[in-house]
Order: C-alpha cells, then structure tokens, then sequence
C-alpha cells in the first residue's frame, strides 16, 4: 500500500453521492484490491466490504471537520484513521515494513 495523500475540498450535498461513489470505487476500493493481489491484506479481508467503510469513515472526518470549520486538521484525522486501520488488515510484514504508516 502506498501512501495516502487526501485534498481538502468542500463537497456540497448535491455531488456528495457521487463523491462518495468515487473515493469508494475508484480509489479506496481498487488500491485495496490491488494490495490484495499482492498478498499484504491478512487473509479474509474483503477489500470491497473495507472499502466501504473506509470510504465512510473518510467522508465523516471530512463533514465533521468541514462542519467545525477545522479542515486543517482533516489531514491529521485521515492518518490517524489509517494508523488504527492498517494495523488490523495489513499483513504483520507489511506493518513492521511501513511502521510510520501505523502510528498516528
């Protein structure tokens, strides 16, 4: 898995489906697929499922912090996701490989 980088973009009501279609579709869940392919997902891991939810998590980070007129810390908030995420279906080879990537 590579690094993950996020821009910050206000996304209003009317394009949020469609937002949240792509950042599931196009990216979470294909790089996770590809990561599959390659054997770093721990076995069972369903990339479409975590995609899924991924993509969910990064869109409520993103309202909250848009919401709350913090989107400076949407960055921070996305990599401490990551951080507690990575550790839980990245394969321990991968962890002990990428440990910036697992700490917040």
């Amino acid at each position: 898995m590579a690094a993950w980088t996020y821009s910050v973009a206000a996304v209003t009501v009317h394009h949020g489906a469609e937002h949240y279609r792509f950042a599931e579709q196009s990216v979470v869940v294909n790089r996770l697929r590809s990561a599959s392919g390659v054997g770093v997902l721990r076995e069972g891991v369903d990339a479409a499922v975590l995609g899924c939810q991924i993509a969910s998590l990064m869109a409520g980070h993103h309202l909250i912090c848009e919401r709350s007129d913090t989107t400076d810390e949407l960055p921070s908030q996305v990599r401490a996701m990551w951080s507690t995420v990575l550790p839980l279906v990245a394969t321990e080879d991968w962890v002990a490989r990428h440990p910036t990537c697992v700490r917040a």
